[in-house]
């Protein structure tokens, strides 16, 4: 993994994701919802990103992956890439666990660590909320494996550039992380310290790269996203 994403916006597109039978396969989407239904209150089973947070905090559902019944194991949690007291084997895994040595219990690494690791170890780590400056970077730092690598992302068709519908019609449900209310992610944010420290140290070593680049004046705004 050398691309990271805003813990928050990560952890709300994945909730989408996980039931979203366009983007994933249907039978998976399905299998999400069902284990999601299963947690009970925890789960937010046919709910928006929104309520689930709310949902959560009133029934007390975090510092653990709330997988429903004791002695049941369920993947697909809202949220569990976040909670650093979420400890199984089939939690979603977090960015920073990207940058650690795997454990079987998929215990979340911490921050200073994983960020010590991505310095060390990899030559480059790009944002997706950067993601064609990311491409840009990777062009000049590593030609061998990704020269050309722009143009072949601008030659892609609209239809390559796949993305969570906001209108599901599994759970019947509206939103996406942009509809993510100020309230809920400040709650979100309480339970991200982890992941937000993580990213922040990214970020910040990002821009220093692309400022050495002298790409930090490049466009960065992808074709399929503007308004034209």
């Amino acid at each position: 993994m050398n691309l990271v994403r805003e813990p928050i916006d990560r952890a709300v597109s994945l909730f989408y994701y996980g039931v979203d039978p366009d983007t994933r396969p249907a039978d998976r989407a399905a299998e999400c919802l069902q284990n999601r239904r299963e947690a009970g209150s925890c789960g937010c089973a046919g709910q928006e990103a929104d309520y689930c947070v709310y949902s959560q905090l009133g029934n007390n559902c975090y510092g653990g992956c709330e997988e429903g019944k004791p002695g049941t194991q369920k993947y697909c949690m809202p949220f569990d890439d976040l909670d650093v007291g979420c400890e199984t084997a089939h939690r979603t895994y977090t960015q920073t666990m990207f940058f650690c040595p795997p454990t079987k219990e998929r215990i979340d690494c911490d921050a200073h660590t994983a960020a010590r690791n991505a310095r060390e170890r990899y030559v480059f780590v790009g944002m997706v909320e950067e993601f064609e400056l990311s491409v840009l970077a990777l062009e000049l730092l590593l030609p061998r494996w990704f020269a050309g690598a722009k143009h072949i992302l601008d030659a892609l068709p609209e239809s390559a550039h796949r993305a969570t519908t906001d209108n599901n019609n599994l759970t019947h449900t509206l939103g996406s992380s942009s509809t993510l209310s100020a309230g809920s992610r400040q709650i979100m944010a309480e339970r991200a310290d982890n992941q937000l420290a993580f990213y922040a140290t990214i970020n910040a070593s990002f821009w220093r790269t692309i400022t050495k680049l002298g790409l930090d004046d490049a466009s960065v705004q992808r074709d399929w996203e503007t308004n034209d």
